[in-house]
């Protein structure tokens, strides 16, 4: 509780979700580029990991093909 009291803290919070956005926007522009052409895994925005990932992946039926 101390540490999300730290203005800081919170700034590099906000900064990192920004950029996770950013990133996630990219990503999709790209896949929607490529899924014509390329096989791609989609995965559901509720993922917090892709496939693969100890935190959720295809097993756990989060990916759509």
């Amino acid at each position: 509780d101390k540490i999300a009291d730290i203005p800081l803290i919170e700034q590099y919070q906000q900064a990192q979700e920004e950029l996770n956005d950013l990133i996630q926007g990219v990503t999709r522009t790209i896949l929607n580029t490529l899924s014509p052409d390329v096989p791609v895994e989609i995965y559901d925005d509720e993922v917090v990991g892709g496939c693969g990932s100890a935190s959720g992946g295809c097993g756990s039926g989060n990916c759509k093909h």
